[in-house]
């Protein structure tokens, strides 16, 4: 015979299965996965990338009101948008997350690798080092327990944002990570007098919170375009609430999105919400300039 308490804890529970079936979307009817042609030749490419954007419009703008739907539900827009069978994706692996990469066709050919926010962690560069030896490496980040970096490329010990000069950002110390005010060089800038490339085939960007001025940079038209900078994928980690400074990411990062969609110059190939912690990452490859869809697509 049930118990009482086992009565309770049985409507308790039913209780909560409603409540997660009435708030959460219909995945059935909201994200329907179509099978789509792979990279194979040009005409195929073309005809994927516009029933990508197709596929994009029709999943984001049934949550074009609600940036924070947006925010919680774009892993699952892009899985069901996922249809780029041909690309050569691997997986690299550091102490906490996962970085992604397109392989490129030749593993020989020299290419250019910069990573924004390091903290003490290099174990996802290191990797991508012994599958692509040619590689040149390039790290900023203004904690002490980012000279790591030097082990495997060029370290330098400044912060990087969208802007130059001194202005609050959050680094790791010794224990914890902290906010504090850090001189800042321009993203343009970085590339320009310390980097020195015009081609960045690999970029890595976790710089708590200063991501959102490099987001803006990335559109056609804008300081990269205009500097004729190119960048073939981006490792992006996008957060929230981690600045008092920092408001309205979620309407920041919706006006990203669409106009990432309508530019039709990255594509987003991966996206995971890390719920608990408040951020989003995506990975970027760029399918419009010709040398990185040498490289990587064709």
């Amino acid at each position: 015979m049930i118990s009482k308490l086992s009565k309770f804890y049985y409507i308790i529970l039913i209780a909560i299965i409603l409540f997660l079936y009435l708030i959460f979307p219909k995945t059935d009817e909201i994200f329907t996965k179509e099978s789509y042609p792979s990279i194979e030749n040009v005409t195929a490419t073309q005809n994927a990338l516009q029933k990508l954007k197709d596929c994009y419009n029709s999943k984001v703008f049934q949550f074009s009101n609600n940036s924070e739907d947006i925010w919680n539900n774009l892993e699952f827009i892009v899985y069901f948008c996922d249809y780029f069978e041909n690309f050569d994706l691997r997986p690299l692996k550091n102490n906490d997350e996962i970085k992604w990469i397109v392989s490129p066709k030749n593993m020989d050919d020299n290419l250019t690798m910069v990573t924004l926010g390091i903290a003490k962690d290099i174990t996802a560069e290191s990797k991508l080092q012994n599958l692509l030896p040619q590689t040149d490496f390039f790290g900023a980040d203004p904690s002490n327990m980012s000279k790591v970096y030097s082990q495997i490329g060029e370290h330098f010990q400044i912060g990087v944002s969208g802007k130059s000069g001194l202005k609050s950002t959050r680094i790791y110390g010794d224990k914890r990570i902290m906010e504090t005010q850090v001189e800042n060089v321009n993203f343009v800038e970085f590339l320009d007098k310390y980097v020195k490339r015009k081609i960045v085939h690999f970029l890595w960007i976790d710089i708590e919170g200063g991501e959102f001025e490099i987001m803006e940079m990335l559109h056609k038209h804008e300081e990269i375009d205009t500097n004729n900078i190119t960048i073939c994928q981006i490792n992006f980690e996008i957060h929230q609430k981690v600045m008092k400074s920092l408001q309205n990411e979620t309407e920041k990062f919706a006006t990203f999105l669409h106009k990432i969609i309508r530019d039709e110059k990255y594509i987003i190939v991966k996206a995971f919400n890390i719920r608990h912690r408040n951020f989003v990452r995506i990975f970027l490859v760029n399918i419009e300039d010709s040398e990185c869809r040498r490289l990587f697509i064709d």
